[in-house]
């Protein structure tokens, strides 16, 4: 091993004629860069079914010449895959995109995405019946035009069981729900 920017002397014989020929070489160290136009990828409101596509922005340089030698690994292809540069997150959860040269890490990018259930209408906002525990996004106001909705939760049914209770996430992202008239049935009563 020779310490960078020093120089050795390197000698080559002829087989044949068994002439030789010393030869100095300077050894210079490579110097590896790598840069990413995001630090992170954050979404705190991802839709699921849907994808969200991030140019990366990588450059590699070895001594100050890009380089396309090298490769990116996810640490999770549910939450986040990348092609060609592009993350795109496809699911909820955390994930990790590496940069690799030669089996070394260059950088990584943290990836997270809290995945929501999208409301668009009065059919989606009724489902949540089926799945009390999921997060769920409203994007747009829903009007019930005067519409008896019959409420779900343990508070419907006039009893405190646990088993009934919404324990999800409701997030109205700034829109309503208008002329609706809660109604409580009798499916767990």
């Amino acid at each position: 091993s020779v310490p960078a920017n020093t120089e050795a002397l390197i000698t080559f014989t002829c087989l044949h004629t068994g002439n030789t020929t010393i030869v100095t070489v300077t050894v210079t160290s490579l110097v590896i860069e790598a840069s990413a136009e995001v630090e992170s990828i954050s979404l705190p409101k991802y839709i699921i079914g849907t994808t969200h596509p991030v140019n990366l922005g990588l450059s590699v340089t070895l001594n100050g010449v890009a380089t396309e030698n090298y490769v990116v690994e996810t640490s999770n292809a549910n939450v986040v895959t990348v092609e060609n540069g592009v993350a795109n997150v496809i699911g909820g959860g955390e994930a990790t995109i590496s940069v690799l040269y030669n089996g070394s890490t260059l950088l990584t990018i943290p990836v997270s995405a809290v995945a929501y259930k999208a409301i668009y209408t009065i059919a989606d906002f009724e489902a949540i019946f089926n799945a009390q525990s999921d997060k769920y996004l409203l994007m747009n106001d829903l009007d019930f035009k005067g519409a008896t909705f019959n409420a779900f939760g343990s508070w419907a049914y006039g009893h405190d069981n646990q088993t009934y209770s919404f324990k999800g996430i409701f997030d109205g992202n700034g829109y309503a729900i208008k002329n609706v008239v809660i109604g409580v049935d009798n499916r767990h009563a």
